[in-house]
């Protein structure tokens, strides 16, 4: 009985125990992580797929399945020590474009020129991701399955290569291809806002978003550290510094209310007093002059860093083939 975690590469491999299966070759160690391989297959003759083949005859596109064992001193979140997940990712790999620029069609190991034209008219096996699906027990010394059902290192990868090679098939593959045609528009949509509200916010109302050495805002936003009025493009009225941006907005909407209010022959108590009284009308100024520097600005950061936390969830959104 097993019960001390993986703390080589190896360790993984020999737990797959795939060294004399024919289908898979070209077992890798990764460099980026701790604990992980990868490991390459053919694809097979009955999908709708082509692979790229070269001058030689051979296929040049493969599966590419990169397996990584979720070692301890890589993870921030507590799990059972004992079972152990894996992050399991399968995709289309070129082997000539891994270690050339562009393809050479008077290379005998490049892809030919018509195997890149006939494989261009077939439908490409979609990428798929497998979080927390399965699982190293080492109480056991199994992998095991969602459903804790013990399964072979042979077993894992075979359902993991299946479930790609059927995303090839027009019918079965139809649905995650939507599925992911729809969450792309949607990321793409969500990237176009937070772009919009980013430019609203440091162009419109004068602020600087700074990046953090230590963290990605295309990820998780912003820190509210970040957001910054910079005393060069501020401007002192009547004792509150504003954004210079800031005070032209206000400049163009007082105008604009005032056009109306004259244009329209608008006429209420309310208003009347507010113009007549230079007190109410100071008071007013500056409410106004806070919401535009102040509450408007935070909220516009509030939000970005909302739609970004919300395309990050999007992104990695998983989607059963």
């Amino acid at each position: 009985m097993e019960s001390q975690n993986f703390d080589s590469a190896q360790e993984l491999i020999d737990a797959f125990d795939i060294d004399g299966v024919e289908a898979y070759s070209r077992i890798t160690e990764l460099s980026d992580r701790e604990v992980g391989f990868s490991v390459q297959r053919k694809y097979p003759n009955d999908i709708l797929y082509s692979p790229l083949v070269n001058g030689d005859g051979e296929d040049d596109t493969v599966a590419l399945i990169h397996v990584v064992y979720s070692h301890p001193t890589e993870l921030k979140t507590d799990f059972d020590s004992h079972k152990v997940p894996l992050i399991i990712r399968i995709v289309t790999y070129s082997r000539y474009r891994s270690n050339h620029i562009d393809y050479d069609f008077n290379d005998p190991q490049s892809p030919t020129k018509e195997s890149v034209e006939r494989t261009k008219s077939t439908p490409l096996p979609v990428a798929l991701d497998f979080y927390n699906e399965y699982f190293y027990d080492h109480h056991t010394g199994t992998f095991i399955d969602q459903r804790h059902e013990p399964i072979t290192g042979e077993e894992l990868l075979n359902d993991v290569y299946d479930a790609h090679c059927a995303t090839s098939h027009h019918k079965k593959g139809r649905k995650i291809r939507a599925k992911l045609k729809s969450q792309n528009t949607a990321i793409a949509f969500l990237g176009t806002s937070i772009n919009v509200l980013v430019f609203v916010l440091t162009r419109l109302f004068g602020r600087t978003l700074d990046e953090s050495e230590t963290s990605s805002a295309y990820y998780r936003g912003y820190q509210r550290k970040n957001l910054k009025k910079l005393s060069t493009e501020s401007l002192d009225v009547f004792g509150y510094k504003a954004a210079r941006s800031v005070i032209l907005l206000f400049c163009i909407i007082a105008a604009t209310a005032f056009a109306i209010k004259y244009n329209f022959n608008i006429h209420t108590p309310y208003l009347n007093k507010v113009f007549s009284d230079s007190f109410l009308a100071l008071t007013h100024t500056l409410i106004l002059l806070w919401l535009l520097d102040v509450m408007f600005p935070l909220l516009i950061f509030y939000l970005v860093n909302f739609l970004t936390r919300a395309r990050t969830r999007l992104s990695f959104m998983k989607f059963k083939p």
